[in-house]
């Protein structure tokens, strides 16, 4: 599956706490099964060594939906850091929305600090050339993890992103600030959202204008998870469509509709957890209030579900688009347009 240049995709991106359970161990010949096995995963890896430990690791989540890997493949990224330290990076690929760096690098800035960040981004360049954001997405979790989550913290986590070479407007290491600031996933699972949906716009309203652009593209990630408890009762269609209103307002509408587009592929589901192709056409249709919206927030959620999914389930989230608009969207479905690498906008 083609990967290139963009791939943050935000899948149940909760990261739960380090959990050892010293009893039932396992034969050490197979790999250890399951989230709660951290521990177990770093003897693993100490015995076979990293990419061993990784191709054992990703036969052992084949079957399970992409949230559950992703969050598993959290637990093995801080096993990996554990097991080995930075050495470890190469260890990681694409798969499962990149959880094994992301883990991965937050702990070793967590550990190492702040000096090791130009390191571990030269890594990054160096181990996916072609598409190093999403590694540097993981440093920006673990940098702003590092100087915490009061409003003070953020400005400091963009600075140091904002130094790295080949900064990124949307997602590197400025996403994964924004993300982690609002999210706060390094904290573990029960870590609270930020507060202050009382003025839902903020940070976005008093960044420098360089943080704007990512800063919008992340803030509806935040609505959604807020909405959940300030509009109780409501439907994911409803809350979707009061992100979009609130898109209206926003300092860049466009990245806005688009962020509500990154977020399609967790949002519509079933309750089985399978995305749904026409639940996330419903949404974007929800979210929008004229065409151009619908078309970002569509390719948007297109370009996720082709990377996640297939590329003909990609395809599919554009099938109500026609003319220059479908081609548009159906670029993104097999990745040849993304957030970093955007053809004219038809609309």
């Amino acid at each position: 599956m083609n990967r290139a240049h963009w791939g943050l995709v935000v899948v149940a991106l909760l990261v739960v706490g380090l959990i050892f359970m010293g009893a039932n161990r396992r034969d050490m010949a197979t790999p250890p099964l399951g989230v709660e096995y951290e521990e177990e995963w770093k003897e693993f890896i100490s015995t076979v060594g990293p990419q061993e430990a990784y191709r054992a690791f990703a036969e052992s989540v084949r079957d399970l939906q992409p949230g559950p890997q992703h969050t598993n493949a959290h637990f093995f990224g801080a096993a990996l850091f554990g097991a080995v330290g930075t050495d470890g990076l190469p260890a990681c690929d694409d798969r499962f929305s990149f959880g094994c760096y992301h883990e991965f690098l937050g702990h070793a800035i967590r550990d190492l600090g702040l000096d090791v960040v130009f390191e571990l981004n030269a890594r990054c360049r160096e181990v996916i050339p072609h598409n190093p954001l999403s590694c540097q997405h993981g440093i920006g979790h673990g940098v702003q993890a590092h100087f915490g989550y009061e409003d003070a913290a953020l400005f400091s986590s963009l600075d140091v992103c904002k130094s790295l070479p080949d900064a990124d407007i949307i997602g590197g290491c400025y996403g994964g600030a924004f993300m982690e600031y609002n999210l706060r996933t390094m904290v573990g699972e029960s870590a609270p959202l930020r507060e202050g949906f009382e003025d839902p716009h903020y940070p976005c309203s008093v960044v420098e204008d360089d943080y704007v652009t990512a800063c919008v593209f992340w803030q509806p990630q935040w609505w959604l998870a807020q909405m959940r408890t300030t509009m109780l009762g409501s439907t994911v269609r409803e809350r979707v469509g009061e992100a979009g209103r609130l898109c209206t307002s926003s300092r860049d509408r466009e990245h806005c509709f688009e962020g509500v587009g990154n977020i399609m592929l967790s949002e519509a589901r079933d309750e089985r957890g399978v995305p749904q192709i026409a639940v996330a056409q419903d949404l974007c249709e929800a979210a929008a209030r004229t065409d151009a919206d619908e078309l970002r927030c569509l390719s948007i959620a297109a370009n996720h579900f082709g990377i996640e999914v297939s590329h003909e389930a990609g395809r599919d989230v554009c099938s109500k688009l026609t003319g220059e608009s479908r081609i548009f969207c159906e670029n993104h479905a097999v990745n040849i347009a993304n957030i970093a690498n955007r053809p004219p906008f038809p609309l």
